[in-house]
Parts: structure tokens; C-alpha cells; sequence
């Protein structure tokens, strides 16, 4: 059977991105207004859907969004808490309020 390597995250190009919502996400005392970061939870309090609304993704597709928004996760929360998020969903601020999600979550 072949062995074939993998590249490590951090060579990723999205890194920089990943490094960026991370930082946000645990910045307290942000003044930016993107991106916007939501968190649904369980019953029990765990994130269990991730939002978040940013510029950023105009250039990227869905599904490396999601990524970008998992990575970030599993650096800023705990291990049981990362492992319950069952949707993670990046949203240019049109898409956000198109889908009604700026009314849900009282946006812009």
C-alpha cells in the first residue's frame, strides 16, 4: 500500500486566516466590526452551530469556509466543545442577511 505525507496545517494557505478568526474569536475587547462570530448551543451548552460573517470569505468557497471556521474552533475551545459543533457556516454579510440570519441575530 502507498504511505503518502501529509503537509502540516500550519503550511496551509489559509493559516492566515485561521490564525485571524481565532484571534477574534478570543479578543474580548474587540473594536472590529468583522468578522461577527455566533454560537448556538446546546441544551447542555456546548456550540453546537458556528456563524460567522465576514468580508474575508468573498474569494472562498463553502466548504473551505466551514474548514477555516473548524480550525479556528479547535484552537480557542475546548476539545468536548469543538467536537459538538455540528454546523459551521461562513457568510459574506449579503449572503447572512439574504438567508435571514442578520434578523435572527439582530445583524447590521
Amino acid at each position: 500500500m502507498p504511505v503518502h505525507e501529509l503537509s502540516s496545517l500550519l503550511d496551509s494557505p489559509d493559516e492566515p486566516l485561521v490564525r485571524e478568526l481565532a484571534a477574534e474569536w478570543i479578543s474580548a475587547k474587540s473594536d472590529r466590526t468583522e468578522p461577527i462570530i455566533w454560537i448556538e448551543r446546546s441544551p447542555l451548552r456546548v456550540p453546537s452551530r458556528v456563524y460567522v460573517v465576514w468580508s474575508q470569505w468573498r474569494s472562498i468557497e463553502h466548504s473551505r469556509r466551514s474548514s477555516i471556521i473548524m480550525q479556528a474552533a479547535r484552537r480557542v475551545l475546548q476539545p468536548l466543545e469543538s467536537i459538538g459543533i455540528s454546523l459551521a457556516m461562513g457568510l459574506l454579510p449579503e449572503e447572512a442577511k439574504a438567508l435571514g440570519i442578520n434578523k435572527a441575530f439582530s445583524l447590521y
